[in-house]
């Protein structure tokens, strides 16, 4: 393989650290990656009931909150972590009453409503919540994406994006298959431009964290393993979220509690399980590389029960691919080449190439007097990282050109004036019908990405909570770029991208 790294190309490399330190109490909003109880407290007759105590216990860090209802029956508690609570309701004359499995969803309000039955405390009524199919306290148009659905409905890339169009009005593409990237796909929403949606990352904007286009390709795509949600808002979402005139999405990532939980994975790609593409067939073109791994684990649980957890990540992603757009090229050469081979340093050797397919006779004949300096300065030119030819020796793929009538395809037919020398000595008459041949080149573009996520969680008081977000991103890659395409030397392109995210809350 011939490969030359372009020097103006070599190294792109951008490091992003987006740190956010931001003290808080718990009557302030902060972040999109909260959301919110609320209800209202009657018993049986529908009278409201005043001075009940709520509290609401996360299951799995135990982590509460208490709040009594008012004058008018109503509690309400913001900024609570996603996740999973159950809400328990006493008041003196009244059973207890407990909701089990309340969903908290990022930037979605949830009001809970309840009736006590008449009795003494020490009964207890169990109620197991479902998930609204309709939510009433916001107008806001949203879809919940769990973790479990990402892991467990195949794409290509394993990407967050390759379930965005599962939502009303919101259009994507496929990841493709053998792409060289993390597969992100940036959406079109209600018709806007793929650039004008926002992304959030545990409540942190990531919009413009790779580019300044607001686009979610080649953006963070964090391993599904380790996303508690995705949040889509398409319309209607407030102020709080809203930056952009398309979609809002919210990534939130997962949290420990008092179990040790975990994982490990691997996924794979191969060649040897995909057929040739037509052409590269026709071509005589090997099958191409079609090869992706990937793989990491995570694990999370308690560091002092009921106090601080932790959750973490760790993915390693390789690929290598010679379907991507840029991998293919076709390149058109003189059919002289083949006869001339590594035999360049002969200016008579190049003369006798030519003239073997050109159908010259006598004076009309190339010598080696005829070869100047510059075209033997070309064909001996050389790639300097690989020592290969620029203008390369044809390989076994190379075929020579037919018009339909299956002639020979020729530069230029017939003779034709030449001057010679620089300055000019004189003018020649030489013989042109230089035939053509086409060579097909594949040249495998490689993609590596290496992942590492951290999220840290403390109950410090019964108000008061700790919470602390690292995610770091390393992906480097080479892409082929094929942009001369009367050359077979490919020259290729290094793109390494890094992200590091850093978010500490205290409320």
């Amino acid at each position: 393989m011939n490969l030359f790294r372009n020097q103006w190309l070599k190294s792109i490399s951008s490091v992003f650290t987006v740190a956010v330190f931001v003290l808080i109490t718990a009557t302030v909003s902060f972040g999109q990656a909260t959301g919110s109880l609320s209800g209202t407290v009657s018993d049986t007759t529908g009278a409201i009931v005043q001075g009940a105590n709520v509290t609401i216990k996360n299951t799995a860090t135990n982590a509460t909150r208490n709040v009594v209802t008012n004058e008018e029956g109503r509690w309400t508690i913001a900024i609570l972590p996603v996740g999973i609570y159950s809400v328990t309701y006493e008041k003196e004359g009244f059973k207890k009453s407990i909701n089990e499995n309340v969903s908290v969803e990022a930037s979605v309000p949830r009001t809970i409503e309840v009736s006590l039955e008449v009795g003494g405390i020490e009964n207890i009524v169990t109620v197991t919540s479902d998930q609204p199919l309709v939510q009433t306290e916001t107008a806001a148009t949203s879809r919940q994406i769990t973790g479990e659905e990402i892991t467990k409905i195949p794409t290509s890339t394993r990407s967050f994006t390759g379930l965005l169009s599962s939502e009303a009005g919101v259009s994507t593409d496929l990841s493709p298959v053998a792409t060289n990237g993390n597969g992100n796909q940036s959406p079109s929403v209600n018709g806007t431009r793929t650039t004008s949606t926002s992304l959030y990352f545990n409540g942190v904007d990531a919009t413009n964290i790779t580019s300044n286009e607001g686009s979610l390709s080649d953006n963070i795509a964090p391993a599904p393993e380790t996303l508690q949600e995705v949040k889509l808002q398409t319309s209607l979402y407030d102020a709080s979220t809203g930056r952009s005139g398309g979609g809002n999405f919210q990534l939130v990532t997962k949290q420990g509690g008092n179990n040790f939980r975990g994982n490990a994975y691997y996924y794979f790609q191969n060649n040897k399980l995909t057929s040739n593409e037509f052409f590269f067939k026709e071509a005589g073109i090997e099958k191409p590389k079609a090869d992706r791994n990937e793989g990491g684990f995570t694990i999370g649980g308690p560091i002092v029960k009921d106090k601080f957890f932790f959750f973490g990540g760790l993915q390693f992603t390789k690929a290598l691919t010679g379907f991507v757009p840029t991998a293919s090229s076709r390149t058109v050469l003189p059919l002289a080449l083949v006869a001339l081979g590594e035999n360049r340093a002969d200016r008579a050797a190049i003369a006798s190439a030519f003239n073997q397919f050109n159908g010259c006779s006598g004076t009309n004949c190339l010598t080696a007097a005829d070869i100047s300096n510059v075209a033997f300065n070309l064909l001996n030119l050389r790639n300097p990282v690989t020592g290969g030819y620029v203008i390369p020796v044809p390989n076994s793929t190379f075929t020579a050109l037919r018009t339909s009538t299956g002639a020979a395809v020729v530069d230029q037919s017939g003779t034709g004036s030449f001057q010679i020398g620089f300055p000019s000595t004189g003018a020649r008459t030489l013989q042109r019908n230089n035939q053509l041949g086409e060579q097909r080149n594949v040249q495998e573009s490689e993609f590596e990405q290496k992942q590492f996520t951290l999220r840290l969680d403390g109950n410090l008081t019964d108000k008061d909570i700790l919470s602390g977000t690292f995610f770091f991103s390393d992906f480097p890659g080479l892409d082929s770029l094929h942009a001369c395409h009367f050359l077979h030397a490919n020259y290729r392109a290094d793109f390494n991208q890094r992200i590091s995210f850093r978010l500490f809350l205290l409320k």
